[in-house]
């Protein structure tokens, strides 16, 4: 208990986490509207605000296990608090679709902000309160948490308990205390049970474990970890509970969802995870943060190498498992943040300690200012700048204005699929009708490769006369055009045989580029996330086009006039 004891007794305990909480959670809350009603994801709306939105009427099963559901559960909870359990989640959603997304984006944000506090504790009994504040300064403003924080996915949600696990590890190690062992197993049973990957962190514990075995012995070790497994599988069970109801499913879905995950996207031209992951760090985390962590690492390894172990070795067991998987995102590699950041800030407090040694006048009050100035200076600059920018209008709001302004109620339009199912709607009522049918939103492969350039032709057949391409569709043709040779001969002819009369860019007014990418070059990063600063505004680039030699006609339950 006296880890426990010293860092609740201190009196500045709660001052400093409540500060970095709060400054977590501005970041966090600023911009958090962007984009809406149209969300910034595919996941915000196919995997979690949908499915909870639809517990009302299709109950609390999963329709699938390839994401557990302790985030649509959190989801719904929070709908049913604020809108009215059962028909008041489903009026909601029907009505304003943008108001629930933006309810799950809060549970994100707040998840994500309470990270900071967390980090700071951990680092506060494992180091000192100088790396506690460096840590949480870091994990408040790091790039990429400060990104998922905005979004409702379950990426930030899951940050949580496998922070407050890295916590408990840290706690088992510098005491023992029985408690560590069940908050460590409750929590990363709960961080799996919202993000698979999140139950990573058990690692911690049971590491930590074997470090006590000595000086607690082998019997009540071994009574402390039966209690930790029993809490793991007790939250993992409590937050995805289908996976115990319906295990045969839970089974054939994660191996269906590995399957998956063995198929690289459409566009995507990256071809080593390791490399990849590297360089997710220099921006998710920042340059300077990322060598601070590697040193930290090294040093830790030599200083104190049983902590060492149970900090860094965890974190390399996800980063091996991530790239064995030809599948790779940013975000996979989130639940080993807050590790990072410790390692980070204990590498920057031991040079702040080491030039108030040998330079004390120099270095007295400015040393440690500029250690969180180098550990946080381009990540909170760039997550600034991401608040700013998803404070602006989106590009597809801006486009859908034009859509309103300028083609007839009733036209049919054939749109890249990206923009939500929902954007016809004026009034509760289609104001156009998006073709070709069955419309799907920002399906994983390419819309236009199925498409193909025979669509240009039945569209003039039937007066689909206007055409919207978005650059997350274009922009993976445009990566690897070899691929798909359909999606190209489309485009071409669409060029060919259309007029550009308006097109929207993130990048500003004056983005031009003779293609759909409007100047920008398609990422499955940056497109979504505008990481670097050219970044005006979020969404794609969004071009609209009107196929010359094509009359217009309604859709055929629409009594509006085709201009």
């Amino acid at each position: 208990m006296n880890s426990f004891r010293r860092l609740v007794t201190n009196r500045w305990a709660f001052q400093i986490p409540a500060g970095i909480f709060l400054f977590a959670l501005f970041l966090r809350l600023w911009g958090i509207g962007g984009g809406l009603p149209f969300p910034a994801n595919i996941d915000e709306v196919n995997n979690y605000v949908l499915h909870a939105a639809q517990i009302p009427t299709a109950g609390l099963a999963p329709s699938s296990m390839f994401n557990p559901v302790g985030y649509t559960y959190a989801c719904y909870l929070l709908f049913g608090l604020l809108h009215g359990f059962g028909a008041g989640v489903t009026r909601t959603f029907a009505s304003d679709p943008g108001a629930l997304i933006l309810d799950a984006r809060l549970i994100s944000a707040i998840a994500g902000a309470a990270v900071a506090p967390v980090v700071y504790a951990a680092a506060r009994i494992a180091f000192d309160r100088s790396a506690a504040v460096l840590a949480g300064l870091l994990a408040a403003c790091a790039f990429l948490p400060v990104f998922y924080s905005h979004i409702s996915v379950n990426d930030s949600a899951a940050m949580l308990p496998a922070a407050v696990g890295l916590l408990a590890a840290i706690g088992i190690y510098k005491s023992g205390g029985r408690h560590w062992y069940l908050i460590a197993g409750a929590s990363s049973g709960l961080a799996a049970g919202t993000k698979y990957t999140g139950g990573f962190v058990i690692a911690s514990a049971l590491i930590a474990s074997l470090i006590r075995i000595r000086e607690d012995g082998v019997r009540r070790t071994l009574v402390d970890l039966a209690l930790l497994v029993i809490a793991a599988l007790g939250a993992f069970l409590v937050s995805n509970p289908y996976a115990a109801i319906d295990f045969g499913r839970f089974r054939n879905d994660l191996a269906t969802l590995d399957g998956l995950q063995s198929t690289r996207y459409a566009g995507e031209i990256e071809r080593s995870p390791s490399a990849y992951y590297a360089w997710s760090l220099s921006w998710g985390l920042g340059w300077v943060a990322s060598f601070s962590a590697l040193g930290g690492a090294i040093l830790l390894a030599v200083r104190r190498p049983r902590i060492a172990t149970l900090l860094i070795f965890p974190p390399l067991l996800l980063l091996l498992l991530l790239v064995g998987k030809p599948l790779f995102f940013a975000r996979y590699l989130l639940p080993a943040y807050p590790a990072l950041c410790l390692l980070a800030a204990f590498a920057a407090a031991e040079l702040v300690r080491l030039a108030n040694r040998h330079y004390p006048s120099a270095a007295k009050g400015s040393a440690g200012v500029l250690a969180a100035v180098a550990l946080c200076g381009q990540p909170l600059a760039h997550s600034l700048h991401l608040d700013i920018v998803w404070s602006q209008k989106t590009t597809a709001a801006s486009s859908v204005d034009w859509v309103k302004a300028n083609i007839p109620t009733g036209s049919q339009i054939v749109v890249d699929q990206y923009l939500p199912p929902w954007w016809p709607q004026q009034g509760g009522r289609p104001k156009y009708t998006v073709k070709p049918e069955p419309f799907g939103f920002l399906d994983r492969g390419l819309w236009a490769a199925s498409a193909g350039p025979a669509l240009i032709d039945t569209a003039r057949a039937k007066g689909w006369c206007w055409f919207v391409v978005s650059s997350y569709q274009a922009g993976r043709v445009a990566n690897d055009p070899t691929s798909f040779p359909n999606a190209i001969a489309y485009y071409r002819k669409l060029h060919r045989q259309a007029t550009l009369v308006h097109r929207d860019s993130p990048l500003g007014s004056s983005a031009g580029g003779s293609n759909d990418l409007g100047g920008e070059r398609f990422s499955y990063e940056w497109s979504y996330d505008n990481y670097p600063f050219a970044y005006k505004r979020p969404g794609p680039v969004l071009s609209i086009y009107r196929l010359r030699n094509c009359k217009p006609k309604p859709a055929a339950n629409s009594s509006a006039k085709a201009g």
